[in-house]
């Protein structure tokens, strides 16, 4: 290990470690201890307690830890099940593993989400049930509010129940840049942009690397109208990875709100290719085919969603953004009321969601929006 004084090139610590693979806790502490010292860092007792807290002594347990916030950091359904696998593996090894019910958490919540696959009925009570169950092993655990927040802000609506479990996230532990993303996101739901804005800034700072940084960030341009902005943080991620179909999925989104419509198609087939034919993309494609007038393409899109629906979950929202672009308004109301049923995470992005701002005075939109909590 060493520490570098980049400004300086000078290096202020070195230590060579060399131990068995039951010794990592303890090397862990080690470092994190005499490099704080080598900083003349100040700790307060919260923060050394923190420092050296172990969640497990069980060394398999950690690992299959680690490897399941790998594939839950993929986001895709395949690689969200391999991760609830290593999860449950650690949970079985160490009953009392609070971290690995976090990690269950957040892989359930996800599996409920947008490219995740899977009725959100079905994945947030489990998600939510997890963090709770962390909570109760260690009422301290910054992930297991985070987690908690997702699905008070996702699947509850419950607004004001997500604020305070970001808020107490980040209060346990001010770097964990997740606490900062859900807060985020609960600020993009609530209409407070500026505010939304600064909290992804503050997760790119604490986590530079993250593609979903970006894309977070893209989403609160979004939903401030502030397009140009939006396109740039997509870029910014494809220069990242260029095989990231959720920052072409924002690109595209950006552009049908410029009026840049062939741009969008353009975008969103990319995404859809990228993705292997996901249904989420499908969906946005489509939408994008009815804003640019190629109804017979549209309507292609929801036959093929249908016939998918017969096989697996397909959110109800999908259908509904494309006969929103259609203007067959009736039938996107229809749609709209089942994902209101099925709880989907989307419904909590309503009052944002610019794609409706041209019905934001038709009653049927403004009850839907005061029944999923929004606009109060």
């Amino acid at each position: 290990m060493e520490l570098i004084d980049v400004a300086n090139h000078s290096q202020l610590w070195g230590e060579s470690y060399n131990r068995q693979r039951s010794d990592i806790f303890a090397v862990q502490e080690e470092i994190a201890k005499e490099i704080s010292e080598k900083l003349s860092v100040k700790l307060n007792r919260a923060e050394k307690k923190r420092l050296v807290k172990r969640y497990t002594e069980n060394t398999e347990a950690y690992h299959l830890y680690l490897k399941g916030r790998y594939y839950v950091n993929r986001r895709t359904g395949e690689w969200l099940k391999k991760g609830i696998d290593y999860f449950q593996k650690a949970i079985k090894l160490d009953p009392n593993y609070a971290l690995a019910y976090a990690g269950l958490a957040d892989a359930n919540a996800l599996l409920g989400s947008s490219t995740g696959g899977l009725p959100p009925k079905e994945t947030f009570p489990k998600a939510k049930a997890a963090a709770l169950k962390a909570l109760e092993i260690d009422k301290a655990l910054c992930e297991a509010h985070t987690s908690l927040g997702f699905s008070r802000l996702l699947y509850d609506w419950d607004f004001a129940g997500a604020r305070q479990a970001f808020k107490r996230a980040i209060k346990l532990n001010p770097g964990y840049a997740s606490a900062h993303d859900g807060y985020g996101f609960y600020l993009k739901a609530a209409g407070r942009h500026d505010e939304a804005i600064r909290a992804c800034k503050q997760v790119q700072k604490l986590d530079p690397l993250s593609l979903f940084a970006h894309v977070s960030l893209g989403w609160a341009y979004y939903f401030a109208h502030r397009y140009t902005k939006a396109i740039e943080q997509g870029r910014k991620a494809l220069e990242m990875d260029p095989q990231f179909a959720f920052a072409y999925r924002n690109i595209g989104l950006s552009f049908i709100q410029r009026g840049e419509i062939e741009e969008a198609i353009g975008a969103l087939s990319q995404a859809l290719e990228l993705s292997g034919n996901d249904p989420t993309y499908k969906s946005h494609l489509g939408y994008a085919y009815a804003m640019a007038g190629r109804l017979s393409d549209a309507e292609q899109v929801i036959k093929w969603l249908k016939k998918v629906a017969r096989k697996k979950y397909v959110p109800a929202y999908y259908f509904a953004i494309i006969y929103l672009g259609l203007d067959v308004q009736d039938e996107m109301f229809r749609w709209l009321e089942r994902a209101f049923e099925e709880r989907s995470g989307f419904m909590a992005f309503l009052h944002v969601e610019p794609m409706f701002d041209h019905l934001r005075e038709d009653s049927r939109l403004v009850d839907l929006v005061e029944r999923v909590g929004l606009g109060k």
